[in-house]
């Protein structure tokens, strides 16, 4: 009686929606507002100019519906690495906004 128990919760779990946020444009919005609270991290080109990236940017995952928020781990807000190739090479997924 428990493993039909068991598989009557699992078949009711998995047909509900399990979206956090009501549109695509709210899942959109709230992964921007998400990578803002980051910060830019900097390396020097060969020319000796500046570069920067946001330690945080969202990528848009049609199959899944769903925006996933990675961080670059290792890269330290105020340091300006000598060349790309300093940089840490080091993206996680930090956050998942489903719609």
């Amino acid at each position: 009686m428990k493993p039909l128990l068991f598989v009557s919760i699992l078949i009711a779990l998995t047909s509900c929606s399990t979206s956090n946020y009501p549109s695509l444009s709210e899942a959109h919005i709230n992964c921007k507002k998400w990578s803002k609270k980051g910060f830019e991290f900097h390396w020097l080109t060969e020319k000796n100019e500046k570069r920067s990236l946001p330690n945080r940017i969202c990528k848009y995952e049609e199959e899944k519906n769903q925006f996933i928020g990675y961080t670059y781990n290792k890269v330290k807000k105020d340091k300006v690495y000598a060349s790309s190739c300093d940089v840490p090479k080091n993206y996680v997924i930090e956050k998942i906004f489903n719609f």
